[in-house]
C-alpha cells in the first residue's frame, strides 16, 4: 500500500500525508495560539481593574478630611429686619495635609455669613494638628424659621482642596443652627468627587 495514493485521491491533485499533517498541525497551532491571546486579553482587562481598584484605594487612603468645631456667642444681636450672631469656625485636618484650601460658607435658605476676612477664605496649606479659625457674623431674618421658639436654619461649608499628589477634592460639612440652644451644630459630611 502507498501512503501517498489513497484510494481516488492521486498525490499530485491532493497532496500528501506530510502535507495534510502539516495543515493539521498549522490549524491546530492557530486554535491554540487563539486561545493563549484570548486568555491574555482577559488577564490584562482583570490586571487593569485591579490597577484601578488599588489605584482608588490608594487615593482614598490619602484623602485629606476635615472636621469642623463651631462655636458661637449665645447672645444674639436684633436689628430691625434681621438676627446676628457672632461665630467662629475651627478648621481642622484630620489625617493629611491638605494644600490649595479654599473654604466657603453657602446658605441652605436665608442665612447669611459674614466673614472678617473675607470669603472663599484660602489656606496655602492645612496640616493636622494646626487649625485656622474663621470668624464672622451670622445674619438671619428675625421672622423666618421660629418654630416652637427657636429659630432653625442650614448652612454648608464647602472645602475645595488637593492631597499631596495634586489630586482634587470637594467636601461639604452641613451645619444647622439652633438658637434655642445657642449651638451650631455640624450634622453631616459628604465629599463629591
Amino acid at each position: 500500500m502507498n501512503l501517498n495514493n489513497f484510494g481516488p485521491f492521486k498525490a499530485d491533485v491532493w497532496g500528501t500525508v506530510s502535507d495534510w499533517t502539516y495543515v493539521l498541525v498549522a490549524a491546530v497551532t492557530g486554535f491554540l495560539i487563539w486561545r493563549t491571546l484570548r486568555s491574555q486579553q482577559r488577564v490584562q482587562s482583570l490586571q487593569q481593574r485591579l490597577t484601578e481598584i488599588e489605584s482608588h484605594r490608594f487615593r482614598e487612603s490619602i484623602k485629606p478630611k476635615f472636621d469642623l468645631k463651631i462655636k458661637s456667642t449665645k447672645e444674639i444681636t436684633q436689628i430691625p429686619d434681621h438676627q446676628t450672631l457672632d461665630v467662629s469656625f475651627t478648621l481642622s485636618a484630620i489625617n493629611h495635609v491638605a494644600i490649595d484650601v479654599a473654604v466657603d460658607i453657602q446658605a441652605v435658605n436665608d442665612f447669611d455669613f459674614r466673614p472678617d476676612s473675607g470669603l472663599p477664605q484660602k489656606y496655602d496649606k492645612i496640616i493636622p494638628g494646626v487649625s485656622p479659625i474663621l470668624k464672622g457674623t451670622a445674619n438671619y431674618p428675625s421672622e423666618n424659621h421660629k418654630e416652637k421658639g427657636s429659630i432653625l436654619f442650614n448652612f454648608d461649608v464647602i472645602f475645595e482642596y488637593q492631597d499631596s499628589f495634586e489630586n482634587h477634592y470637594k467636601q461639604i460639612i452641613r451645619c444647622v443652627f439652633d438658637d434655642s440652644k445657642g449651638l451650631v451644630i455640624p450634622a453631616e459630611a459628604f465629599f463629591i468627587p
